[in-house]
């Protein structure tokens, strides 16, 4: 019967006896672990961890705000910015040089050179030093005596090894140094020493630089990682104290450049506000802008008068020609006196009066003379001289008044044209102050601001505080000894255990009877175990004989037993193969045919492998007369049939090899040798050629009432019991069974899943 065995659950017992079954394989991956972890904590330096921790001022005053280098962006911008300053190559270069780490001293430590910063077994001076050479090789300083020293480098471009003095200018690589003196001792150890490279001190600072930025919080937290646990906390103060002092001398440039800026440009506003007051001052002269205003109301008053003046003499040129009109018109109607009223002149005035009283007169002598009569002529004569002056004075008046009134017309008009000139005047004036005042308040502005610069100067303040300075670390964060054993031991026994089972799941041998199960439906007919005694003879192969009472002998005990329920008891035909040579088919046949004979059984051996048969030798019986012979007809079966030195144990040779070994078995002689051979023994053992190789022993398997099939443990494969299958259907076979030989009991080998049955 077939049980599945992949279907069934894991057994963890038997998978810890695979595992068990070869301890000596954990032990050796322990061994080569635990090895390796000695040597990987012999060559690997301790690595060591300090931090510190900074702390940003949130709060700023408006000044600060104003003139702050980094003012106004949000925290994330704010972080990432600070970060790369923290690690910028101009703050770890100052970090390196407070350190005056120009010189990198070295121990041996476990077959290794380990950095011994901040001792200095000697006193290293530059006279000269280029920034852009670099030494990446150490050197070797060894003291001879009290004097001298001796100084090796090994290196691409230069190899030396020299004796030199104390104080003693030494040039390499573009370098010059001093080595001052040093206090003699004869046990001193060499001293290692290299020149400090700072593009690659700055690149291995900043890979072992960690900074972490708390979220939601103005804490920075810097970590840094070295071998050194003295560099690993001075280097970070370092870098601290560096940063805080490159923000303050950002802010100071940042403010020095700020301040020459306000100077210049208030410089440049004073000439700019002397430039415009000088030229308001200049026109305010030049328009006599000082009393404007009062020029605008004299003018506007003398405009008053000048109207006022000229209505007058409106009016007096009007009186004038009235006078004139009416004495010319008819001299004696005579002029009334409140017509004079306007005359301004007293003599024109006396005139007309006086014309007025002889017109008075001549109308009192008409009472009494006639118009023809001398006093009448004389009044007469007088009134119109008194008239013809009144009329000249009157026409002088008139001209007069008219040149005063062109006067004071062109006076008014002049007075005009001032008064539209002064807004014209007063806009100038206006832009003038307006940019005199606007240049005043930048000045202003400027001088403040420049106050506050000078404020901001005096009480600068770095961005950030240290919470935390970095402490010299005591216990190195790696590697730990006793972490590195248990790791190494855990991961070695399960490093070896996934080896193990590794090579148990993809064996590709046979190695037991659980396996032929899993593979195939053809069932085992018993186990050989393996055999761990020689036989007494050398040619004799039947282990049986000699060692009966071993497990050997037993299994071989159970297969005969197990031969009696599946064939008949007279004239039984087993016929032996394999899928290949070398799996046991002879030695199986042998002790299986001697077991036979211990319990009265005649039998007989037949070497069906024409080809190569070895079976003649275990019986010290020669091959030349055999069942080649017979087959071809060239000897009888009682020839063939030989006595061996086992009672009831017979033998037919394979004989010599023939041309045609598969036509031979094939042939009727072989069905009736058979036949015949039923008749004399009990058991028939035919040991033919492998049936993998060659395909001579079909037809003998179809005569045979039983197969077996052997499977020789840890040489046969997989595939081999699929060729028992196909010979099983090919040939319709009716009993087929499989041996499983040279079996030793291994957990190894054995199948760790439960067993359903």
């Amino acid at each position: 019967m077939n049980y599945n065995l992949r279907s069934s659950p894991i057994s963890y017992y038997k998978l810890l006896k695979v595992v068990i079954s070869r301890w000596y394989w954990l032990l050796i991956a322990l061994s080569c672990g635990l090895v390796s972890c000695y040597l990987f904590l012999i060559f690997t330096p301790k690595e060591y961890k300090s931090s510190a921790s900074l702390k940003y001022e949130d709060k700023k005053s408006e000044i600060s705000e104003l003139l702050s280098v980094r003012n106004l962006y949000d925290r994330t911008n704010k972080v990432e910015s600070e970060k790369s300053i923290i690690l910028s190559r101009k703050v770890l270069s100052a970090a390196i040089m407070a350190l005056d780490y120009q010189v990198i001293f070295f121990e041996k430590v476990n077959f290794s050179l380990v950095a011994i910063y901040p001792r200095k077994p000697i006193n290293i001076v530059f006279l000269k030093k280029n920034t852009s050479a670099t030494v990446k090789h150490r050197f070797r300083y060894r003291q001879v005596d009290k004097r001298q020293f001796e100084l090796c480098l090994k290196s691409e471009k230069i190899d030396f090894c020299k004796i030199y003095n104390y104080n003693q200018p030494i040039s390499v690589l573009e370098f010059v140094i001093t080595i001052n003196d040093h206090l003699w001792n004869e046990a001193s150890s060499p001293v290692f020493f290299k020149i400090a490279d700072p593009n690659e001190l700055i690149e291995t600072i900043q890979r072992g630089v960690k900074i972490d930025d708390s979220q939601n919080t103005n804490i920075l937290k810097i970590k840094y990682i070295s071998t050194n646990s003295a560099f690993c906390a001075d280097i970070l103060n370092a870098i601290l104290d560096e940063y805080l002092k490159f923000d303050v001398k950002q802010k100071e440039n940042t403010l020095a450049q700020t301040s020459k800026f306000l100077n210049l440009l208030l410089a440049e506003i004073s000439s700019k506000v002397e430039i415009s007051g000088s030229a308001l001052q200049s026109f305010k002269e030049t328009n006599n802008l000082s009393n404007i205003n009062s020029l605008a109301a004299e003018n506007h008053l003398i405009l008053e008068k000048i109207g006022t003046e000229k209505h007058i003499l409106d009016v007096d040129s009007k009186v004038l020609r009235f006078v004139s009109s009416r004495i010319t018109e008819n001299p004696l109607k005579g002029i009334s006196t409140y017509n004079l009223q306007g005359l301004t002149d007293p003599q024109l005035q006396g005139l007309v009066e006086k014309y007025q009283q002889l017109n008075l007169t001549l109308r009192e002598k008409l009472k009494v003379y006639t118009s023809d009569s001398e006093p009448i002529q004389f009044l007469d004569s007088q009134i119109k001289d008194l008239q013809s002056s009144i009329v000249k004075s009157l026409s002088e008046h008139l001209n007069l008044n008219l040149q005063r009134t062109i006067f004071l017309v062109r006076l008014a008009d002049s007075i005009k044209t001032v008064l539209k000139t002064i807004p014209k005047i007063e806009n100038a004036a206006n832009s003038l102050a307006s940019s005199f005042g606007l240049d005043q308040k930048v000045q202003e502005f400027l001088a403040h601001k420049k106050l506050e610069t000078q404020i901001v100067n005096a009480a600068i303040t770095p961005i950030a505080t240290i919470l935390d300075r970095a402490s010299y670390p005591i216990e190195p964060i790696g590697p730990i000894t006793l972490s590195c054993y248990l790791v190494t031991t855990m991961f070695s026994i399960l490093g070896g255990t996934l080896v193990i089972i590794t090579i148990h799941l993809y064996n590709p041998f046979i190695y037991t009877k659980e396996h032929i199960e899993e593979l195939t439906a053809i069932p085992i007919l018993g186990v050989v175990n393996k055999s761990y005694n020689q036989p007494q003879s050398r040619d004799n192969q039947i282990v049986l004989q000699d060692f009966p009472r071993t497990s050997f002998g037993e299994s071989i005990r159970f297969i005969r037993s197990n031969l009696n329920f599946i064939a008949p008891d007279k004239g039984k035909v087993i016929c032996i193969t394999s899928a290949v040579s070398g799996e046991g088919k002879s030695f199986l046949s042998i002790n299986l045919a001697y077991s036979l004979t211990l319990i009265q059984k005649r039998v007989i051996i037949i070497a069906g492998d024409l080809r190569k048969s070895t079976l003649h030798a275990s019986f010290n019986l020669p091959n030349s007369n055999g069942l080649s012979k017979y087959l071809s007809g060239q000897t009888d079966l009682k020839s063939i049939c030989a006595k061996t030195n086992i009672s009831d144990l017979d033998i037919i040779t394979a004989g010599p090899t023939p041309p045609n070994p598969s036509e031979l078995l094939q042939s009727h002689m072989m069905n009736y040798l058979i036949k015949e051979l039923r008749l004399f023994y009990d058991v028939i053992l035919i040991d033919s050629a492998p049936i993998g190789l060659v395909s001579d022993i079909k037809p003998v398997m179809i005569l045979a009432d039983v197969n077996l099939f052997i499977v020789r443990c840890g040489v046969s494969k997989p595939s081999y019991t699929q060729t028992a299958e196909r010979l099983k259907e090919e040939l319709n076979l009716a009993s087929v069974a499989i041996i499983l030989n040279d079996f030793k009991s291994d957990n190894f080998h054995n199948h760790y899943y439960k067993d359903s049955r």
